[in-house]
């Protein structure tokens, strides 16, 4: 999806976004007006050029309130405050998330199949 705002002039297309705290506003809608629905809850980056980085003002002028960026080997999670991204330790969203926890479920999958390391992942999820 393309989040673009032609009244501010800016637009990003994330690698992945999702609907998670504002998912019921904009639910049954095949199309979004950025001018009145809610920007993505999460947005996620696979970058290995460092370009996302740079991309965060765009994320910030959107209202995206948090952001992930994951570099091939490392994940960082962002969040948007007095419109300015900070790092966090936790994911806003999930704050039982680590973004060391969050790589090592990226490995299961490399190691053992999306299948299983998602399962792995539902599991760990409902016990905490």
């Amino acid at each position: 999806m393309t989040i673009k705002r032609p009244d501010m002039r800016v637009g990003k297309e994330p690698g992945s976004c999702y609907y998670i705290q504002n998912e019921a506003l904009v639910r049954g809608k095949n199309k979004l007006d950025f001018t009145q629905d809610p920007p993505p809850d999460l947005a996620i980056e696979k970058d290995i050029t460092n370009i996302s980085l740079n991309q965060l003002e765009i994320y910030a002028d959107l209202g995206v309130p948090e952001v992930w960026r994951y570099d091939g080997s490392t994940l960082g999670f962002y969040q948007l405050q007095d419109q300015k991204y900070l790092e966090c330790k936790f994911s806003p969203t999930f704050p039982f998330l680590t973004a060391s926890k969050v790589i090592e479920f990226l490995e299961q999958c490399q190691k053992l199949g999306v299948t299983t390391g998602l399962r792995l992942l539902r599991e760990w999820v409902r016990n905490r």
